[in-house]
């Protein structure tokens, strides 16, 4: 994944912001400073797997999931499926489909019966993640499986959604 150099560059400067944001919440209450302390690291764990460092990306992305995966509100969910999916964007560039499908797998378990319909929408990308590697690795009958997967999340997807 090449970088132009002035995104190089301004990803750089987010990672070392949010770096050093994450020093100075760390001494902050944690209660007052949660949500920006999550987003602070998510933010960092982004900008690491977007700069190419997937090896550090996939190891906060996986901290992050770890730390934050349980929390009940949505918000936090939605940055746990950023996460995810940025894991994933690493095992890729790392050269791992099967740990990349793991990760897939994961957002489907945490993610199909979520009420909330970008989670849901999260649950149907990795679906069709998983449907795209299967294919890669010569495994038709796994990819439609979850193809057929994608269309009963769909057919099961709340009135209005």
């Amino acid at each position: 994944m090449a970088l132009a150099e002035g995104e190089r560059l301004r990803l750089e400067a987010v990672l070392a912001a949010s770096e050093a944001q994450l020093m100075r919440l760390a001494t902050a209450t944690q209660h007052k400073s949660r949500w920006r302390i999550a987003v602070a690291a998510h933010k960092r764990a982004e900008s690491l797997v977007l700069l190419g460092r997937l090896s550090e990306g996939l190891a906060a992305c996986r901290e992050f999931t770890e730390r934050y995966g349980a929390a009940a509100d949505a918000p936090t969910q939605v940055l746990v499926a950023s996460a995810l999916r940025f894991q994933g964007l690493a095992l890729r560039g790392l050269g791992q489909p099967r740990a990349e499908l793991d990760t897939c797998r994961e957002a489907v378990r945490r993610f199909r019966s979520a009420p909330e319909p970008v989670l849901r929408e999260v649950t149907a990308q990795s679906l069709l993640v998983a449907a795209q590697i299967h294919d890669e690795l010569g495994e038709p009958e796994q990819a439609t499986t979850a193809l057929e997967d994608l269309l009963r999340l769909g057919a099961e997807a709340p009135a209005g959604v």
